[in-house]
């Protein structure tokens, strides 16, 4: 938003996004020094001020009332993604294919990406009355579409819908306004949601862990 031309490059990475960034981002912090925990959470914010400086808040919104009492309330949007098992011989014309005019928003060729061959993934993002549908039914209806698109691709052989029923918040009028969050002394928060600018994206995720890293490292 507001940058260089070659800021609306679009990368495709060919890892997945735990390759891509939390196992990178641990091992970078562990070569310093540094300590995770896993399976280990927080429960008492007031607890952890007590024991560090500073405190950086990455949890997703609707944990967010776990630790603060008057965090804002969230409206949220789903995500379904249908995996698709195909012969290792079939792969969409581009490593991503918009689709336009039906259920299915996005295609992803993990063949192509990831080198699992014959393997497509579909997008559905938002409410919709896919919602009233069985997970089964949302996969028959992403074959019939993505056949459409590339007519003999043949029947999959296995399909796993998964639904990610809070994705992301809902992005109404005013809601950076409306929900914005409490300034705690101390306290840093991140998540795409956080991002005054940008809707809840990635590219906020990003935006909103240097805000906060940088906020933190402040004297």
């Amino acid at each position: 938003m507001g940058g260089a031309p070659e800021a609306s490059d679009l990368l495709l990475p060919r890892v997945d996004l735990s390759r891509l960034f939390p196992e990178p981002a641990a091992e970078f912090v562990r070569s310093r020094g540094g300590e995770i925990r896993l399976q280990s959470p927080v429960k008492d914010l007031g607890a952890l001020r007590q024991s560090f400086d500073r405190v950086i808040v990455a949890v997703g919104p609707h944990q967010l009332k776990a630790l603060i009492a008057d965090a804002p309330e969230y409206e949220y949007q789903p995500i379904y993604t249908c995996y698709l098992q195909y012969a290792p011989g079939v792969q969409l014309p581009l490593p991503m294919l918009g689709l336009a005019d039906g259920l299915v928003q996005w295609a992803f060729d993990r063949g192509a990406l990831l080198g699992e061959k014959g393997r497509l993934a579909c997008v559905i993002s938002a409410q919709g009355d896919h919602q009233q549908m069985t997970l089964d039914e949302i996969a028959e209806r992403c074959h019939r579409e993505l056949a459409a698109a590339l007519p003999g691709i043949g029947a999959p052989q296995w399909s796993r819908v998964i639904a990610e029923k809070r994705a992301t918040i809902t992005c109404s009028p005013g809601i950076k306004q409306r929900a914005a969050l409490p300034t705690i002394p101390g306290v840093s928060f991140a998540g795409d949601y956080t991002d005054p600018e940008y809707p809840p994206t990635l590219e906020a995720a990003v935006r909103s862990g240097v805000r906060a890293a940088d906020q933190t490292l402040r004297p």
